[in-house]
């Protein structure tokens, strides 16, 4: 999902100010519950990641002249262990 800040934010490890647009993908991590030990992969939807209060979703349309210009993540920043 292509997005725009309307205001300053932080997404993953980057703080990210208005006007920037990038790319909110779904994210899977590993938790292990510390009684139990059992470990379960959760999804992380792009949906649920999206917030209103400081973003703009891009339609399709508009995305395909100014996807070159979205800010860059590296998906590895976000890879964590979660212990719950």
């Amino acid at each position: 999902m292509l997005v725009r800040a309307i205001r300053t934010g932080f997404f993953g490890n980057k703080r990210i100010k208005e006007g920037q647009v990038f790319n909110i993908v779904s994210l899977k991590f590993k938790m292990i519950d510390p009684k139990t030990q059992k470990e379960t992969i959760k999804l992380l939807k792009e949906e649920d990641q999206f917030s209103a209060a400081w973003m703009e979703k891009i339609d399709k349309e508009e995305a395909k002249t100014i996807s070159k210009q979205a800010v860059k993540f590296d998906k590895e920043d976000n890879v964590e262990e979660a212990v719950i």
